[in-house]
Parts: C-alpha cells; sequence; structure tokens
C-alpha cells in the first residue's frame, strides 16, 4: 500500500501544470502553449494536446480559445472621450453665440442696408454653419475656430458700411494720404490668412499629406482658387443684383486693377500665415480630441 502511494505521489509531481495562453480574437482557431517547467514525460505532454486539439474540434474554436474583452474599458474611453470633446466644444460655442449677438446687432439697421450686409457675411455664415454641422465627426482645433471667428467680424464690419465707405478706411486714407479705402486689400489679406489654416487642418485630417512643402503649397493654392472665386461672385453679383448694390458690392472704386490686387493680397496672407503661425497651429491641433 505504501508503494502505491509512494508511486502515485511521484507521478503527480511529474507532471506539473501547462500555462496555456490564448491569443486575440483575430487569430480564433490557434493556440500555444508555454509552460513554466516542461513534463518530464513526453507521453503527458503530447496527451494533453491531444486533448485541446480533440475540444476544439468538439465545441469550434470560439467556444474554447476566445473571451470577449471586457465592456467597462471600453464604455469608459468612449465616456471619457465625450467629455473631452465637449470640454474642447465650449470655445467654439462660446465664438458662437458671441458672433450670432453681433450679427443680430449689425443686421438691425446697418448703415449700407441688409442687401449689403447679407451680400457681405452671408458666405461667412454658410462657413459657420457648416463648422457647427460637423463638429461631432470632425472637431477642429480652437486656432482656426478663432480665425473663423475674426475673419467673420472682417466681412460684418465691411457689410455694415460697404468696403469702399468704411469709417477705419475713410480714416486711413486721410491720415496716410492713400488715394483710396483700402478697406477691401485688408479683407482680402484676411481671406489668406484665416482660410489657410482651417485649408491645412482639413487636409491633414483627410488626405495622406504630412506638413511639409506640398501641405503648405497645396493650402495656398485651394486659397488663391478661393480668391479668384470670389472676385467672379462679385462679377456676377454686380451684373445680376441692383446696379448701385452690386457696384458697392464690387469695391473696385475705379481701380482697373482691383481683381489682380485682391487675389494678389490673399495670396500673401496665406504665405506669410503659415510662414508665421503654422508651429502655433500644429500645437493647437494636438490639443484636439479627435473623435475615434
Amino acid at each position: 500500500m505504501g508503494e502505491n502511494v509512494a508511486a502515485a505521489w511521484a507521478t503527480r509531481r511529474s507532471v506539473r501544470p501547462l500555462k496555456i495562453r490564448f491569443l486575440s480574437n483575430q487569430n480564433v482557431g490557434k493556440y500555444t502553449m508555454t509552460t513554466a517547467t516542461q513534463p518530464r514525460e513526453a507521453t503527458k505532454n503530447s496527451s494533453i494536446q491531444a486533448m485541446i486539439a480533440t475540444s476544439v474540434r468538439t465545441f469550434g474554436p470560439s467556444s474554447v480559445l476566445t473571451y470577449p474583452k471586457p465592456t467597462s474599458d471600453r464604455a469608459d474611453a468612449k465616456m471619457t472621450a465625450r467629455s473631452a470633446l465637449r470640454t474642447h466644444g465650449l470655445q467654439p460655442l462660446a465664438l458662437l453665440a458671441l458672433l450670432a449677438a453681433i450679427c443680430l446687432a449689425t443686421l438691425w439697421a446697418p448703415p449700407a442696408g441688409r442687401t449689403s450686409w447679407l451680400l457681405e457675411v452671408t458666405p461667412g455664415l454658410i462657413l459657420v454653419l457648416w463648422l457647427a454641422a460637423s463638429y461631432r465627426t470632425t472637431p477642429l482645433s480652437h486656432w482656426v475656430y478663432t480665425g473663423v471667428f475674426l475673419h467673420v467680424l472682417i466681412l460684418i464690419y465691411g457689410g455694415c458700411y460697404t468696403y469702399a465707405l468704411t469709417p477705419l478706411g475713410n480714416w486711413a486714407k486721410a491720415e496716410f494720404h492713400l488715394a483710396r479705402n483700402d478697406y477691401d486689400r485688408i479683407g482680402h489679406v484676411a481671406l489668406g490668412v484665416f482660410p489657410v489654416f482651417l485649408t491645412r487642418e482639413v487636409l491633414l485630417r483627410k488626405t495622406q499629406l504630412v506638413r511639409g512643402f506640398w501641405l503648405a503649397f497645396l493650402s495656398v493654392c485651394v486659397v488663391v482658387s478661393f480668391a479668384a472665386f470670389w472676385e467672379l461672385l462679385e462679377w456676377w453679383t454686380t451684373l445680376l443684383v441692383a446696379s448701385n448694390v452690386g457696384q458697392a458690392f464690387l469695391g473696385a472704386q475705379g481701380d482697373v486693377w482691383d481683381a489682380q490686387w485682391d487675389m494678389f493680397m490673399a495670396l500673401v496672407g496665406a504665405i506669410v500665415a503659415l510662414l508665421v503661425g503654422a508651429r502655433g497651429h500644429d500645437a493647437s491641433m494636438a490639443r484636439v480630441p479627435y473623435p475615434a
């Protein structure tokens, strides 16, 4: 009896438990076996492997080898992402509320009339609505939202008085003995400065472009193309709308090279903005909680 007990104890110690490491769900049907100490008897090892293989064939790999990941971690990650997205949206939401108040105040009785205001400001408001509608899927940096806000303010000021009659431009004309009211030049510089960062960020998010020459080049090209389209829009408006409002919207002030100057100013604004503000834009983009 004692000899049988001793033999059973020796057999039990000779085969130590195997540590089985199951692979991820992507490798269903595969398994590996590792042991801290290999069994002393090869027949025991082979029999265990045969048992596992039989279990896989009988019950299927999904019932034996795969285990669902805990859902609590994924739920916590989603809640954290949503919270970060809401926190990030406080700044553009505040800018949107302030912009709405300014629009209501200036649209009530603009000196140049509501038609002029609508012609100048509506394109900017369309952009604002698009940014608001796409926030959940495509949140952008605070840098871009601030730039869009400032750009629309420039449009509102020009729409209230028309670009040729803005008080700021008249003051600069008298103070620096200029030949014309050059506020429209400021507007077209802004058309290069602020949209170039929006274009740059969208290209980085939605294309395979990386930071470098081609990203900057294509960003500037998009801005200049839109500046050229804006000149066409001014021309069409002058032809289709009442002549007095159309001429005010055109803002040429007798300059035969006004369209060329406007496109050139947008080009200069875009290039200078990228040279000066690209690093700040990158730092702002690094804080955006992009949805997974």
